[in-house]
């Protein structure tokens, strides 16, 4: 857990930087995901795949975070 916390950070400043940059967004949301946060998970994956609504990813991220 604390490594995906260590990670989140660095994604987080990613976000900073580049609010646009959807592979932060797809990582974030992917470890709010696995930490049982499902709202945050699927608020970020909304968010990326309106971005790149042809990316698998944040759709499966989007369904699995609504069973949470």
């Amino acid at each position: 857990m604390r490594a995906a916390a260590d990670a989140l950070v660095h994604f987080r400043r990613a976000l900073e930087l580049d609010p646009r940059h959807t592979p932060s967004m797809i990582e974030a949301s992917a470890i709010h995901l696995g930490w049982g946060e499902g709202l945050e998970a699927l608020r970020l994956a909304r968010i990326a795949s309106e971005r790149e609504p042809r990316n698998v990813v944040p759709l499966v991220l989007a369904g699995l975070a609504s069973s949470v």
